[in-house]
């Protein structure tokens, strides 16, 4: 029998609504944009990427639900979702972090940077 692994996380970005019309037109106050290219083994070392990368935000999971407050400035809001048959469209916060694509006769092969925070 195989060893259960375990599922990787990646981060859904979330656009929050702030135009009373909008909100209710759409039915809720915030919208999926997409998913970030990048995995973590971990949701805490998703949530440190985030942290590392939006100092002026207070922490992903400061409210124990793994989800960031939405930023002013952007209205974006980073969510902590498990990466299980997701498609990713949206840029990590640092373009040295895109998973590399290697074309081969027999496919392609998707390489993520791994993420070591604690």
């Amino acid at each position: 029998m195989e060893a259960h692994k375990r599922m990787p996380y990646t981060l859904e970005v979330a656009r929050f609504i702030t135009d009373k019309e909008e909100c209710k037109a759409k039915g809720g106050t915030t919208e999926h944009v997409g998913y970030m290219r990048a995995l973590f083994r971990t949701k805490k070392a998703a949530a440190a990427y985030y942290d590392r990368h939006n100092p002026h935000m207070r922490k992903l999971n400061a409210h124990n639900t793994w989800k960031s407050d939405w930023d002013p400035a952007t209205h974006l809001l980073y969510i902590v979702r498990e990466a299980h048959l997701l498609i990713d469209t949206i840029a990590p916060f640092d373009a040295n972090d895109e998973p590399v694509e290697t074309h081969t006769a027999g496919g392609i092969t998707t390489t993520y940077p791994t993420f070591r925070y604690r």
